[in-house]
């Protein structure tokens, strides 16, 4: 009975592991859906915004295009080839 309940306490704990990188993998996968590719910093409300970043990336990097985005507060600049 305890090589039964070690089993299943190590299978739940492989999947609870799974749901996290899971949800990290959807994450990054809906900035590169839009055709971002390449995030080069946080964008904080009043300090970096998205013409800032849209300028870093299109003028500074040679990026077609740039913006803030991603989950509220941790907006992250990123680059569209």
């Amino acid at each position: 009975m305890n090589m039964t309940k070690a089993f299943l306490v190590s299978v739940l704990a492989v999947l609870l592991a799974t749901s996290f990188l899971n949800s990290n993998a959807l994450a990054s996968s809906s900035v590169n859906g839009f055709g971002y590719d390449h995030c080069i910093k946080l964008c904080y409300p009043n300090h970096y915004t998205d013409a800032d970043c849209k300028f870093e990336c299109t003028k500074l990097l040679g990026y077609s295009d740039g913006g803030c985005m991603g989950l509220a507060p941790k907006f992250k600049c990123c680059c569209k080839k």
